[in-house]
């Protein structure tokens, strides 16, 4: 749409909250639990779970603990990826220290 002129405080933000941990595109589309679920699911296989695990993982625990060490894995420096993606997963390991904050504040490279 072409420049009608407005002022640049016209202008309506898209974001539902302006919080950054809350920051949500107002069009983007949801993903449903089942959707994430799914996901999940296929991130996990692909990580060499078995289904069976896959299904005690995802009934056992929470969605978001699951998602929180998928994320986490590459920085774990792990062998066998399966099996530390299952561990951490039972056993809510904390952040890995690769991604702790040095004393100067910095993150590392």
């Amino acid at each position: 749409m072409p420049w009608k002129g407005g002022k640049v405080t016209d202008f309506q933000s898209p974001h539902l909250s302006d919080e950054p941990e809350n920051r949500q595109w107002a069009d983007a589309p949801t993903e449903t639990d089942q959707e994430r679920r799914v996901r999940l699911i296929l991130a996990l296989r692909k990580m060499g779970v078995s289904e069976q695990v896959c299904t005690d993982l995802l009934v056992g625990f929470s969605l978001d603990r699951i998602e929180q060490q998928i994320a986490w894995l590459p920085f774990r420096r792990a062998k066998r990826r399966s099996s530390m993606i299952v561990a951490s997963i039972k056993g809510d390991y904390e952040r890995p220290v690769s991604l702790e904050e040095d004393e100067g504040g910095q993150w590392p490279i």
